[in-house]
């Protein structure tokens, strides 16, 4: 399966990152690192 990011997409995300960066340091991170987790953890269900 693959997955299609939109353009519109990446800029929201890259809102998200800089929110996140500017409540604490490392919200950024974990922030990503949840959010392609949640997308693979559903790749895993559909098995």
């Amino acid at each position: 399966m693959k997955i299609k990011i939109l353009i519109s997409s990446v800029k929201d995300l890259e809102e998200d990152r800089i929110f996140y960066e500017e409540q604490g340091e490392g919200l950024r991170d974990y922030f990503f690192n949840t959010l392609f987790s949640d997308i693979i953890e559903c790749f895993h269900a559909r098995d």
